[in-house]
Protein backbone atom coordinates (compact mmCIF):
# COMPACT_ATOMS: atom_id res chain seq x y z
CA UNK A 1 0.00 0.00 0.00
CA UNK A 2 1.25 3.56 -1.03
CA UNK A 3 1.73 6.11 1.24
CA UNK A 4 -0.15 9.32 1.35
CA UNK A 5 2.17 12.08 2.40
CA UNK A 6 0.74 15.50 3.83
CA UNK A 7 3.04 17.69 2.45
CA UNK A 8 2.38 21.49 2.28
CA UNK A 9 4.31 23.30 -0.76
CA UNK A 10 3.94 27.18 -1.31
CA UNK A 11 1.95 27.94 -4.57
CA UNK A 12 0.85 31.46 -5.67
CA UNK A 13 -0.73 33.55 -3.23
CA UNK A 14 0.30 32.07 -0.28
CA UNK A 15 1.96 34.04 2.40
CA UNK A 16 5.00 32.81 3.31
CA UNK A 17 7.45 33.48 6.14
CA UNK A 18 11.27 32.69 5.54
CA UNK A 19 15.06 33.22 5.97
CA UNK A 20 17.22 34.20 3.68
CA UNK A 21 21.11 34.80 2.84
CA UNK A 22 22.12 37.13 -0.20
CA UNK A 23 25.68 36.47 -1.01
CA UNK A 24 28.15 37.34 -3.29
CA UNK A 25 29.68 34.30 -5.06
CA UNK A 26 32.70 35.12 -2.56
CA UNK A 27 30.74 34.10 -0.14
CA UNK A 28 30.22 37.61 1.56
CA UNK A 29 26.83 38.27 3.04
CA UNK A 30 24.63 41.35 0.98
CA UNK A 31 21.60 41.27 2.89
CA UNK A 32 19.69 39.09 5.23
CA UNK A 33 16.60 38.39 7.18
CA UNK A 34 14.34 36.25 9.20
CA UNK A 35 11.39 35.84 9.96
CA UNK A 36 10.20 38.15 6.40
CA UNK A 37 6.93 37.79 5.13
CA UNK A 38 5.36 38.12 1.70
CA UNK A 39 2.85 36.62 -0.25
CA UNK A 40 3.85 34.57 -3.41
CA UNK A 41 2.59 36.38 -6.56
CA UNK A 42 1.84 40.28 -5.72
CA UNK A 43 5.10 41.58 -6.86
CA UNK A 44 6.81 41.49 -3.79
CA UNK A 45 10.04 39.16 -4.59
CA UNK A 46 12.20 39.17 -7.31
CA UNK A 47 10.50 37.27 -9.80
CA UNK A 48 13.57 34.87 -10.47
CA UNK A 49 13.85 33.97 -6.49
CA UNK A 50 9.94 33.56 -6.16
CA UNK A 51 9.75 30.74 -9.32
CA UNK A 52 12.48 29.06 -6.95
CA UNK A 53 10.11 28.89 -3.68
CA UNK A 54 7.22 28.18 -5.53
CA UNK A 55 6.84 24.07 -4.94
CA UNK A 56 8.85 24.04 -2.00
CA UNK A 57 7.51 22.51 1.16
CA UNK A 58 7.45 24.25 4.58
CA UNK A 59 10.97 23.57 6.44
CA UNK A 60 12.62 22.99 3.02
CA UNK A 61 15.97 24.60 2.54
CA UNK A 62 17.43 25.61 -0.93
CA UNK A 63 20.19 27.34 -2.43
CA UNK A 64 19.88 29.37 -5.22
CA UNK A 65 22.49 30.85 -7.81
CA UNK A 66 20.81 33.80 -10.51
CA UNK A 67 23.23 35.30 -12.98
CA UNK A 68 23.84 38.92 -13.12
CA UNK A 69 20.07 39.54 -15.66
CA UNK A 70 17.88 37.92 -13.42
CA UNK A 71 19.12 39.68 -10.13
CA UNK A 72 20.57 42.80 -10.24
CA UNK A 73 20.83 43.08 -14.16
CA UNK A 74 24.21 43.15 -16.94
CA UNK A 75 26.21 45.89 -16.14
CA UNK A 76 25.58 48.38 -18.77
CA UNK A 77 28.88 50.56 -19.98
CA UNK A 78 26.10 53.10 -21.09
CA UNK A 79 25.34 53.92 -18.01
CA UNK A 80 28.46 55.54 -17.25
CA UNK A 81 28.97 59.22 -17.96
CA UNK A 82 31.03 62.23 -17.72
CA UNK A 83 29.58 65.65 -16.27
CA UNK A 84 31.53 68.78 -16.46
CA UNK A 85 32.22 70.35 -13.42
CA UNK A 86 30.68 73.60 -14.51
CA UNK A 87 27.75 71.97 -13.77
CA UNK A 88 28.42 71.74 -10.42
CA UNK A 89 27.48 74.38 -8.13
CA UNK A 90 29.82 76.34 -6.19
CA UNK A 91 29.24 74.98 -2.85
CA UNK A 92 29.10 71.37 -4.13
CA UNK A 93 32.42 69.71 -3.96
CA UNK A 94 32.42 66.35 -5.61
CA UNK A 95 34.17 63.31 -4.13
CA UNK A 96 34.36 60.12 -5.67
CA UNK A 97 31.55 57.31 -3.72
CA UNK A 98 29.03 60.31 -3.20
CA UNK A 99 25.96 59.58 -5.26
CA UNK A 100 23.65 61.68 -6.70
CA UNK A 101 20.20 62.32 -7.95
CA UNK A 102 20.71 63.63 -12.05
CA UNK A 103 17.85 65.40 -14.15
CA UNK A 104 17.53 64.05 -17.06
CA UNK A 105 16.48 65.75 -20.58
CA UNK A 106 13.30 63.74 -20.83
CA UNK A 107 12.71 65.12 -17.05
CA UNK A 108 13.14 61.71 -15.36
CA UNK A 109 15.43 60.95 -12.66
CA UNK A 110 18.63 58.58 -11.96
CA UNK A 111 20.65 57.28 -8.99
CA UNK A 112 24.20 57.53 -10.13
CA UNK A 113 27.45 57.52 -7.95
CA UNK A 114 31.16 59.28 -9.27
CA UNK A 115 33.29 56.85 -9.59
CA UNK A 116 36.37 59.03 -11.38
CA UNK A 117 37.00 62.83 -11.31
CA UNK A 118 39.57 64.20 -13.83
CA UNK A 119 40.89 67.84 -14.32
CA UNK A 120 37.13 69.03 -16.31
CA UNK A 121 35.12 66.13 -15.72
CA UNK A 122 33.40 63.97 -13.38
CA UNK A 123 32.53 60.29 -13.84
CA UNK A 124 29.37 58.93 -13.01
CA UNK A 125 28.06 55.16 -13.26
CA UNK A 126 24.36 54.49 -12.91
CA UNK A 127 24.63 51.14 -12.75
CA UNK A 128 23.32 49.50 -9.82
CA UNK A 129 26.20 48.63 -7.49
CA UNK A 130 25.45 44.77 -8.27
CA UNK A 131 25.46 44.45 -11.86
CA UNK A 132 27.28 42.41 -13.61
CA UNK A 133 27.69 40.06 -10.52
CA UNK A 134 26.36 36.56 -9.62
CA UNK A 135 23.93 36.49 -6.84
CA UNK A 136 23.64 33.42 -4.48
CA UNK A 137 20.75 32.90 -1.99
CA UNK A 138 20.48 30.67 0.77
CA UNK A 139 16.60 29.75 1.63
CA UNK A 140 14.67 28.68 4.84
CA UNK A 141 10.78 28.59 3.88
CA UNK A 142 9.96 28.19 7.86
CA UNK A 143 6.00 28.62 7.12
CA UNK A 144 3.15 28.55 4.60
CA UNK A 145 0.16 30.48 5.57
CA UNK A 146 -3.25 30.04 3.46
CA UNK A 147 -6.72 31.47 4.19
Amino acid sequence: MDKIMNTKEARLNDVIIFDYFEKLSDGSIINQASNKKVKLGHDELNKSIEVHIVGMEEGEKKKIKLPPHKSYGNYNEKLVFKVNKTKFKNNQRPAVGHRYKIKLKNGGLIHAKIIDIDNQKVIFDANHELAGKEILYEIHLRKIVRN
